[in-house]
């Protein structure tokens, strides 16, 4: 019987090259051997092979070498290096070869640019991504075979980089868009803000699957229902339920979730509880919502139910657990309940917490018992803004008005306080010789500037030796917030010609100074120069701009900036014009921006009082009345207003 043949090296190589999927690893280690000895690891070709057996095997540090091995990598080398970088989510490396590919003079392909965008979304470098798209322009990869492939990658790397108008716009520019062109665009306008925009897709997209098309998939639909939760479109969240269990995405762990947060958010109970039991895991925060929707309802013994339900299951409530219950407690006028889960709350040690704290005192402010909850306020070891609000707000309901001017005194007198402190410890760091250090006399700068003494703050500041771009904002922010508009201008020119570059706190620190002092031309000229310095605004200074505007009279143009924005503008910004509509007697526009208002904050009492103050202005009455039926209908409740009369002689 002759001896079996062994397998030449020439046809373990060409087997190797062959075959459409690697070797175990112990071959593939034999076969990269032979091919270093037998001088083949340095073709092109041979090399990529070896580098996706690697990545494969999961060994991208090895696929590394065996891409150094060849001295003239071409492209599909590269994209065979970077595929294993994508794989094994090495993103940083992944860039950092992209580079070497492009200085190495190699063409970039309909295939580096997918992983390279991508791999920016990762990152969030906007600037990789952004370059990616110049290249796929300069070479023509968004026309052609492969070019669906890559505008989607780039659509998700504007929507994951948060820059939404550049996803939209490419996106709409798509001939034809695939699964992850779509799912990029309504998960990156929901993910944004822009949850209308994102809805709107989805059912575009929802429509076209009758045509044969593309079908949304569990993360599609997974961004349109968190889109439906925070709008309340507890309708079309229905809708995409239905179509979820049609399409079998309704199993998906991802869509259940989904699905169960939506139904919490819309506060329907029963249909978030069906969901509950199917939830993949439950967490402290699954049980908050659920029990956040019964709370909201008004059924506070089933949330208490809930509660001890999940303690049961060894899961221990957080702050914001306790302060939810205490606010569905609040609102049922449940005295006994609030008072034996106070015990409760002091039992555990949870009595700390500057959240739980005030929550504590808005619920016994709304059982009327000011007293207990001032006891509360005085047992709080740290108070914030909102606890002294609330203590305050709860006397004057009570009708306690010379309580409630005491404590607002004590507040302004805290204040006081708070700045001899502060002089004491500037002593100390003077002492110590402290003050060259330029986050510690940053501090106390703003620490002066707060307590009104801007004279000392910029003493300190002109006195500092170095300077960074906080020391610059908190200065310009100090004459900002006193309304020296003059000063903060002055000063930011002074920046502007040093060496230390404005950021988006500079910008906004200066928009408010000349929007307190109607600074129209110089907010308008501030705005525009973000642009020179890389900075895209974001909602506050915009918010900055509208108010801006919106005062000076300028409405339409206040509105034009509005519908320019590149993200959702939230109920303050809507409200601002609002109440500047009824200030300068524009009733038609104050409609049309009451609808958007409404639409964006509807649980906002100030909306409504203001159109209805628009309409007796106009002597509309009928409307009035619709516009408290629409009151009821969003469950809106005017708060009662108070005043407080000095009657000291």
């Amino acid at each position: 019987m002759p001896p079996p043949r062994t397998a030449t090296p020439l046809a373990i190589l060409s087997r190797f090259l062959s075959s459409p999927s690697p070797p175990p690893l112990p071959e593939l280690l034999r076969v990269h051997a032979l091919a270093t000895t037998s001088g083949l690891s340095s073709r092109p070709d041979f090399a990529a092979k070896l580098v996706s057996a690697y990545s494969s095997a999961g060994r991208p540090g090895v696929a590394a070498l065996a891409f150094s091995a060849c001295p003239c990598p071409d492209t599909f080398l590269w994209n065979s290096l970077l595929r294993s970088h994508h794989c094994a989510s090495d993103f940083a490396p992944l860039l950092s070869a992209h580079r070497r590919m492009l200085a190495s003079g190699s063409l970039p392909s309909r295939f580096t640019a997918p992983l390279t965008a991508s791999t920016a979304a990762e990152l969030s470098a906007l600037s990789v991504g952004s370059s990616v798209h110049a290249y796929c322009v300069k070479l023509g990869l968004l026309a052609g075979d492969g070019c669906v492939a890559v505008a989607s990658s780039l659509v998700y790397m504007y929507a994951k980089c948060g820059v939404v108008f550049d996803a939209v716009k490419m996106f709409e520019e798509m001939p034809e868009r695939d699964v992850v062109a779509w799912t990029a665009v309504v998960s990156g306008c929901v993910r944004n803000g822009e949850y209308l925009d994102g809805l709107r897709y989805l059912v575009e997209m929802v429509k076209l699957t009758g045509d044969g098309r593309v079908r949304p998939n569990s993360r599609t639909m997974e961004s349109g229902l968190e889109a439906c939760g925070v709008l309340g479109e507890l309708p079309s969240g229905r809708c995409l339920h239905v179509y979820a269990m049609k399409t079998g995405v309704a199993d998906s762990p991802l869509v259940v979730s989904a699905l169960f947060s939506m139904y919490s958010k819309c506060d329907s109970t029963a249909d978030a509880s069906i969901l509950f039991p199917e939830l993949p895991e439950k967490d402290v925060v699954s049980w908050t919502s659920l029990i956040g929707a019964y709370c909201r309802r008004g059924f506070v013994a089933k949330a208490m139910e809930l509660f001890l339900e999940m303690e049961e299951c060894g899961l221990q409530s957080d702050e914001v657990l306790v302060s939810c219950l205490l606010a569905g407690l609040g609102n049922t006028a449940n005295v006994c309940g609030g008072k034996a889960f106070h015990a409760v709350i002091m039992r555990r040690n949870l009595g700390d917490s500057v959240l739980i704290g005030n929550a504590l005192i808005s619920m016994y402010c709304k059982f009327e018992l000011v007293e207990v909850a001032c006891r509360v306020f005085r047992m709080m070891h740290h108070c914030d803004g909102e606890s002294w609000n609330l203590m305050i707000v709860g006397y004057c309901k009570a009708g306690c008005d010379v309580k409630c001017l005491e404590l607002y005194r004590e507040r302004q007198f805290r204040d006081l306080a708070a700045l001899e402190r502060g002089e004491q410890i500037h002593s100390y760091v003077k002492e110590m010789g402290l003050d060259s250090d330029v986050p510690i006399s940053t501090a106390l700068i703003d620490m002066y500037a707060k307590c009104g003494q801007l004279g000392i703050s910029r003493g300190i500041f002109d006195s500092m030796l170095q300077r960074d771009v906080v020391s610059w904002n908190v200065m310009v922010s100090g004459y900002g917030m006193h309304g020296n508009a003059k000063e903060a201008l002055e000063l930011f020119s002074e920046m502007e010609g040093g060496c230390v570059e404005p950021n988006g706190v500079t910008f906004l620190s200066i928009l408010s100074a000349c929007c307190y002092a109607g600074l129209v031309d110089e907010g308008r000229k501030l705005f525009t120069k973000m642009r020179e310095y890389s900075l895209e605004p974001n909602l506050k200074h915009y918010a900055c701009m509208v108010d801006l505007l919106a005062k000076s009279g300028l409405l339409q143009e206040a509105e034009d900036i509005i519908s320019a924005m590149p993200i959702e503008p939230d109920g303050g910004i809507w409200g601002t014009l609002l109440s500047a509509c009824k200030v300068h007697d524009n009733f038609e526009m104050g409609l049309r921006i009451a609808k958007k208002a409404f639409a964006s904050d509807p649980g906002n009492d100030g909306y409504y009082i203001l159109m209805s103050n628009s309409y007796v202005s106009v002597g509309k009455w009928d409307d009035i009345e619709s516009l408290r039926d629409m009151m009821k209908d969003h469950g809106v409740g005017k708060t009662v207003g108070w005043s407080a009369v000095d009657t000291c002689e």
